[in-house]
């Protein structure tokens, strides 16, 4: 509904992308969100998010496969920190709260490649080629995405249940509709970074935001820190210092400067003692 509404607000009322492009998109994004969420019948909650931390791989892999793109041993390496880091500070949340099946992490692996396929495909075919604005691609796609989704709960006997517990409980309806315009918001700004700058570089910016998603927590709610975070939050200065380093002149004096603060703070935290944030 948001979508429809901002497509109509913004004149942009001819659909530019084709109907089996937006089914295609639909399937691979219902297709990754299904199997992610599938994963916790064998993992814990805690466990999934940490292989979800790693999803910067397989969208940069599929980008040098399927769009052609050619990145530096520079990038590379930079990536390969990022991905580290946000794994390993993730798992600091995680420790303790993990259960783990093989079987679980084959089908959030899957479901992680499916949500890398969509990624690019969004950046190749609807924003490369085709030129469909944001708003386009979160209409349609959600729509067919409903559908499956809509279709899989009634097979599954889910659907009507759910409907029922929103009749019995009308205040879960308020929360739905909220996390579904928070929802809008934020795979908007995703879409607009895979239309502008791609899909590697939106991954990127998502890896970021579970870092700061968990730091702000250490300030709201004072959850406890651990060397994973330290460790973690570390190994993610580095990647950006590492990015910044190459690009030489005034970067690679800030490149510099941000390590060393990292490190100090790093080395003072496990100087100081790993326990309940002093933060908040």
């Amino acid at each position: 509904a948001c979508a429809y509404c901002e497509k109509h607000v913004s004149g942009d009322t001819r659909r530019i992308g084709t109907l089996v492009d937006y089914v295609k998109l639909s399937l691979m994004t219902m297709g990754g969100m299904y199997l992610t969420n599938f994963s916790l019948h064998y993992l814990s909650y805690p466990l999934r998010v940490v292989f979800k931390s790693s999803k910067l791989i397989p969208v940069m892999a599929l980008s040098v496969i399927y769009l052609k793109k050619r990145y530096t041993l520079i990038q590379y390496i930079s990536v390969s920190l990022l991905t580290v880091g946000v794994v390993v500070f993730t798992l600091g949340d995680a420790r303790g709260k993990a259960s783990f099946d093989p079987r679980g992490i084959v089908v959030v692996v899957l479901g992680s490649i499916a949500e890398a396929f969509a990624a690019n495909f969004e950046e190749k075919r609807l924003f490369g080629q085709l030129g469909c604005s944001a708003h386009e691609v979160l209409l349609y796609s959600s729509v067919f995405g409903s559908v499956w989704a809509a279709t899989a709960d009634l097979l599954y006997g889910d659907l009507l249940p759910a409907i029922r517990h929103s009749a019995d409980h009308p205040e879960t309806v308020f929360l739905i509709v909220t996390s579904s315009l928070a929802g809008y918001i934020s795979t908007n700004a995703v879409l607009l970074l895979i239309k502008h700058f791609g899909a590697t570089s939106a991954e990127i910016v998502k890896s970021c935001r579970k870092i700061t998603t968990i730091c702000i927590s250490f300030f709201v709610f004072g959850k406890p820190w651990t060397l994973c975070h330290v460790a973690g939050g570390l190994l993610f200065t580095s990647s950006i210092a590492v990015e910044r380093s190459a690009a030489g002149g005034s970067s690679r004096r800030f490149a510099a400067a941000l390590f060393g603060t990292a490190l100090l703070f790093s080395i003072w935290l496990v100087v100081a003692g790993t326990g309940p944030s002093s933060f908040s």
